[in-house]
């Protein structure tokens, strides 16, 4: 199996009930740097 490496990764947008622990994990345990942005109402709607 050959190895790959990551050369760009632009963003993802992952909603939580708890934010700061999700970013404190991909800070610490992942080491990606984080920047907070904003996005309003990002629960799902159903219905």
């Amino acid at each position: 199996m050959s190895e790959t490496s990551l050369e760009f990764f632009s963003g993802i947008l992952l909603v939580s009930e708890n934010p700061e622990r999700l970013a404190t994990f991909y800070r610490n345990v992942l080491d990606l740097p984080l920047e907070e942005e904003r996005h309003g109402d990002t629960l799902p709607h159903w219905g």
